[in-house]
């Protein structure tokens, strides 16, 4: 029996036998057709199958084309040639998949379809008349696919066929190779809204396919109907063929104005010839006649009226509507539809649209310098809420809107709301700014400048990433970040917001070698967060979490003149790098200013949207960090330090009247002047403390300098210990005491105790505690150079 082959290519299907028999178009229409008749569709497969082939003619996948090929084997069987059927509009597009009932008799699967056990007893198909278990998976359930390729050796087929990308031709060919159980049940549909579902209807309408109205009711496909024995004879002037090219362009062009077109391009009105009286009483004196015709192979052909309305499955009264609305018309140009185009009585006016706009356009927004390579989103201002923009759109005189239309508009926006502690960089928005703003002969300048500031920082975040691939259990890398300051007590009180609360402090070591995140932290009480502070947070670290098999440690953090890069750190890291026991090399580097991303500001993130979405109330400091243990980051729990007791006085071993054996110096020791600004490596060795070397790049073939902090004299082994800070606490104001007083009624009796003892100064000043306390780390700084 000969073996049929099915070749599956773009825009058309050949079909072959085996032993090389031409197959006539008549034929291979005939067994496509019967193949249809007992065949049901497969849901489509994974996309990762190997030769996957799906020629999809669904409105959504209109435009994707396949780009692969699959030859399909079937088994031949005789098919009566003269069943042929109608071509109908229908098996264009045919969303629904006839079942077809199984016998289990005959060894096929009664089971549900597609699953596991189905698949594993028999093929998913079988052709008419062929034995059980000839497979055939899936077939192009559509005669109209099958008018088209039967067309492929004809002359007619040179003609433009504009359905193979109409969405009327819905064909889904699953891969016909797949194996049997790999096809699966297609995910659920999202809901529709209702808008859609009525554009959906209106495109299957104007495409004549099938749909279902808003009543529910189903109104079939436009059909091909035959041609009728007229006296024209028009069954000689058109081939079957034609006809079907015809009828694909004309429901091809899915258009009710198209349409109209197409039928006051091919419908003529003339004048009547001859007139016919059939009797002296007639009143019926036709003065007009009507003319339709057809384009063939680019020649126009007339036909009768029936023929040509069963050509294009169309109806007499919609050929009478388009040729009323061409009289209408002056120039005889078709006016188009105006169904559904009046403006909604219900539309937001665009008065209203424009005021909230400029409302928008009022707040202050960002970009974020972390992803500017990636995205190009806006960001507002922390605290800024939907809910607060629009009761402050409601409080001025603006028209009235309900929330939900303010949203809609905030939406089409793009703007999104700035995350916790992410700032943009002041130099990239001084550079943008003055690039909008620059004369021509100063563009290519500022340019410049703004991609060396890019590269610059794009060169500090690869050194920090190569530093992180190179860890290994002797060589660890480590980023540490101050977190914007928390508040207790936080409660649900609305009056909260108006009073003065406790600063909470939190040091965020993030350790990469473990992927841990270590945060050391403190309340305004115990201390402050100046550079004291975060030396001894830096040498807790050092010398509690850094094993003794560790013989290097790369430190990252920003450029924190005030808390990271001055001379206290360095005296803290020299400690550090001379008292543990198996630390040889620590360096210490700094990202580009601005560009300050690291795993730290993840942590605080996850920290921030703990704290949100659990709504926990913490009266005190302790519940802040017994609350910040719960937090988990990478499924892995946050450690806390609590820092009251490990204080220590670094800025000591720099003071002269302290007897400190360092010393901070403005030359290097090749006698050339030294700034920290321009650092952005520091490096401390066991073999030699006290000379830091230090580079302003992070390239590792740039020589390193020599900065001696030696003061003159010996040192003593015990000389670089430094002494404990002070620990008999900080005042506060004596305003923010009185507003802690006040939220007592709201806090846990039993930390009433704590509030009530705090200490007060009348010289103490409130100062906002998201600025960097710069002022008191310059004198504290300076009082070391004395």
């Amino acid at each position: 029996m000969p073996i049929l082959l099915i070749d599956v290519l773009p825009k058309k299907l050949n079909l072959t036998t085996s032993d090389n028999h031409a197959i006539s178009p008549n034929k291979e229409s005939s067994i496509l057709k019967n193949c249809n008749k007992n065949l049901s569709a497969s849901p489509r497969p994974k996309k990762n199958l190997e030769k996957d082939t799906d020629i999809s003619t669904d409105p959504a996948h209109s435009r994707q084309r396949p780009q692969r090929t699959a030859v399909r084997k079937l088994q031949l069987d005789p098919v009566d040639e003269e069943d042929e059927g109608d071509f109908s509009a229908s098996d264009i597009d045919d969303p629904t998949w006839k079942q077809k009932d199984s016998s289990s008799s005959d060894g096929e699967c009664s089971s549900v379809p597609n699953s596991p056990d189905c698949a594993a007893k028999t093929p998913l198909r079988s052709l008419p008349n062929s034995p059980a278990g000839t497979p055939l998976r899936s077939l192009l359930n559509s005669p109209a696919s099958t008018a088209l390729r039967s067309l492929r050796n004809s002359p007619a087929h040179s003609v433009h066929t504009p359905l193979l990308n109409s969405p009327a031709r819905s064909v889904h060919t699953p891969f016909l190779n797949s194996p049997a159980g790999s096809i699966h049940t297609p995910q659920p549909k999202k809901r529709t809204p209702k808008r859609a579902k009525v554009q959906q209807r209106k495109r299957l309408r104007n495409s004549g396919a099938e749909y279902t109205t808003a009543k529910n009711k189903v109104v079939h496909a436009r059909s091909m109907k035959p041609l009728a024995n007229c006296r024209s004879k028009c069954s000689e002037k058109i081939t079957e063929e034609n006809r079907k090219i015809v009828f694909a362009e004309y429901w091809g062009q899915r258009s009710f104005d198209r349409r109209v077109s197409y039928i006051t391009g091919h419908v003529f009105e003339e004048k009547t010839k001859v007139q016919r009286r059939r009797s002296e009483d007639s009143n019926r004196n036709r003065t007009c006649t009507l003319r339709y015709e057809l384009d063939v192979n680019n020649t126009r052909v007339q036909l009768c009226k029936k023929c040509f309305l069963a050509t294009l499955g169309e109806n007499d009264g919609f050929v009478k509507r388009a040729l009323l609305n061409k009289k209408r018309s002056v120039s005889g140009v078709t006016e188009p539809d105006r169904r559904g185009r009046k403006p909604s009585s219900r539309k937001t006016p665009e008065k209203t649209i424009e005021a909230i706009s400029k409302h928008i356009d009022m707040f202050p927004r960002y970009s974020s310098h972390y992803g500017r390579s990636h995205s190009s989103k806006m960001y507002l201002g922390v605290g800024v809420t939907k809910q607060s923009m629009y009761n402050d759109y409601c409080s001025k005189d603006n028209p009235k809107i309900s929330f939900s239309v303010y949203v809609r508009e905030f939406n089409k926006t793009g703007l999104k709301f700035k995350p916790p502690k992410i700032d943009t960089c002041q130099k990239c928005d001084a550079l943008e700014m003055s690039l909008k703003h620059a004369l021509p002969e100063k563009v290519l300048e500022i340019q410049a400048e703004q991609k060396l500031h890019h590269d610059k920082a794009k060169s500090a975040y690869d050194c920090k990433r190569e530093d992180k691939a190179k860890q290994t259990i002797t060589s660890w890398s480590a980023s540490f970040d101050l977190q914007q300051v928390l508040y207790v007590p936080q409660i649900s009180s609305g009056n909260v917001f108006y009073k003065r609360q406790l600063s909470v402090y939190n040091l965020t070591v993030f350790d990469c070698f473990n992927k841990r995140g270590i945060n050391h932290m403190w309340n305004e009480t115990d201390a402050g967060r100046g550079a004291n502070e975060i030396a001894s947070c830096l040498s807790h670290f050092i010398a509690c979490d850094v094993p003794a098999e560790v013989k290097k440690l790369t430190l990252w953090s920003d450029t924190c003149s005030g808390q990271n890069k001055n001379s206290i750190v360095c005296a803290a890291l020299i400690s550090a790098v001379s008292e543990h026991p198996s630390l040889d090399v620590i360096d210490h580097k700094f990202l580009v200013p601005g560009h300050t991303h690291m795993e730290c500001d993840q942590v605080h993130a996850v920290i921030e949207r703990k704290k949100k979405s659990t709504a926990v109330e913490l009266h005190h400091p302790s519940n802040m960090y017994n609350f910040i243990k719960t937090v988990e980051y990478k499924k892995e729990a946050l450690t806390v330090v609590e820092m009251k007791n490990h204080f220590k006085d670094f800025a000591s071993l720099l003071k002269l009247k302290c007897m400190g054996p360092l010393v901070a110096r403005n030359k290097n020791q090749e006698g050339n002047p030294f700034a920290f600004a321009p650092v952005q490596w520091f490096r401390y060795q066991k073999k030699n403390p006290t000379v830091v070397l230090y580079k302003h790049s992070h390239d590792e073939e740039t020589a390193f300098q020599e900065l001696s902090f030696r003061r003159k004299g010996k040192i003593g082994s015990d000389a670089l210990k430094p002494p404990q800070l002070n620990s008999t606490g900080k005042p506060i104001s004596v305003a923010k005491k009185n507003d802690l007083l006040e939220l007592l009624p709201q806090v846990n009796p039993l930390y009433h105790n704590f509030y009530e003892n705090l200490m007060t100064s009348a010289d103490q000043e409130d100062i906002d505690p998201d600025c960097l306390p710069d002022s008191d780390i310059t004198a504290e700084i300076q009082g070391s150079l004395d």
